[in-house]
């Protein structure tokens, strides 16, 4: 029997919930507890000793009853603002309860209050009760908690940790000499991490930089993208003649992400929703300015823009580059913090730490 299965997205490609994912199991790993991933995400990868892919839902589902009798802990990372989503807080609530398992669901996503709130009776009945199934449900951001305490799930039950665990590995430079010449010979450079969805507004970071030229003629840009439909952004940016401004990178791992983001003048976040951006607090971490949307949570220290207000973003981009925020920006000092409040959840016993020192941890 091995001490926790987390359940959820992992890369590639690399998004904000399998980042986190992967950020876990490599933290665990590390720290001796032993631990297996089960990818929801559809995947024609080959599973190895400790992430399993699976081709299908029927096989994620039948994964889970498989490694959920083998396992202490259930551990569910899921958005919350799908019906995908929901079927799975449902399908691993209802498997743990009949294993007796401890189990634990982390709600990622902006987006999920919403989502609730749309809910047709027989589904909020049905999917937010199940919530009722777990020891532990995990949100990243007050609004979340908010609304299902709403929906009469227990105040006590659910506690905010924000979905930042650290940067796992240090900034390492693309072997690519392409990205690096552009990187090299662009000032300012700004950088932004997006999935190709409407909500990540794209088509904003392109126009903007048209108007960033006509003030800095050789400011760059690097869009780092996640998964499919990249090759509509790269026909876009030719058609926009801005080749020479715009440098197109798609799933890359983190050590690469942040060499780019170490290296920028200011990173961007133009995203309608989030729960809470994970690159957000590793750029600040990196000690890059962050210009980002007014959405209903952001860190510390991040200059907001009102979504949709081109004239806002572009005057906030516009004051950033004119200063030198950089010794203004406070690094989010806690990765570590979060690691170890969500551990202490885990009913996993003894474990060696980093120092090789042997600790308890044990559930609420």
């Amino acid at each position: 029997m091995f001490n926790v299965l987390l359940i959820g997205n992992y890369p590639p490609p690399y998004g904000g919930v399998s980042h986190h994912v992967a950020s876990i199991h490599k933290i665990l790993r590390k720290r001796n507890i032993e631990s297996i991933v089960i990818n929801v995400s559809s995947s024609s990868a080959a599973s190895c000793s400790d992430v399993i892919h699976s081709s299908s839902r029927i096989k994620i589902i039948y994964n889970i009853l498989y490694y959920c009798r083998k396992s202490k802990n259930i551990h569910l990372h899921t958005n919350g603002h799908n019906f995908k989503s929901w079927l799975f807080i449902f399908i691993c609530g209802l498997i743990s309860k009949i294993y007796k398992k401890y189990s634990l669901v982390t709600f990622h996503s902006g987006l999920s209050p919403s989502y609730v709130l749309r809910m047709n009776r027989v589904f909020k009945a049905l999917f937010v009760s199940s919530l009722n199934w777990y020891e532990k449900i995990i949100v990243v951001n007050s609004k979340i908690k908010a609304v299902l305490i709403e929906n009469r799930i227990e105040e006590e039950s659910i506690e905010i940790i924000p979905a930042y665990l650290g940067l796992q590995s240090e900034p390492k430079a693309l072997d690519n000499y392409e990205i690096e010449k552009f990187m090299d010979s662009r000032n300012p450079l700004m950088s932004s991490i997006v999935a190709f969805r409407k909500e990540y507004n794209i088509d904003t970071l392109i126009a903007l930089m048209e108007n960033i030229i006509n003030e800095y003629h050789n400011a760059g840009l690097v869009i780092i993208g996640a998964g499919e439909g990249y090759r509509e952004i790269e026909t876009q940016i030719k058609n926009k003649k801005l080749e020479n401004n715009i440098f197109l990178v798609v799933d890359i791992a983190p050590t690469h992400v942040y060499d780019i983001l170490k290296k920028s003048n200011i990173f961007l976040r133009l995203t309608d929703y989030d729960g809470d951006a994970i690159s957000i607090r590793e750029a600040q971490e990196l000690g890059v300015p962050v210009i980002a949307s007014k959405t209903d949570f952001r860190p510390e220290g991040v200059v907001t823009y009102e979504i949709g207000n081109k004239e806002d973003l572009y005057s906030k981009v516009s004051i950033a580059l004119k200063s030198n925020l950089r010794d203004e920006v406070k690094a989010p000092q806690v990765g570590t913090k979060n690691v170890d409040r969500i551990l202490s959840h885990y009913n996993i016993g003894k474990q060696t730490g980093d120092n090789g020192i042997i600790t308890e941890r044990a559930s609420d």
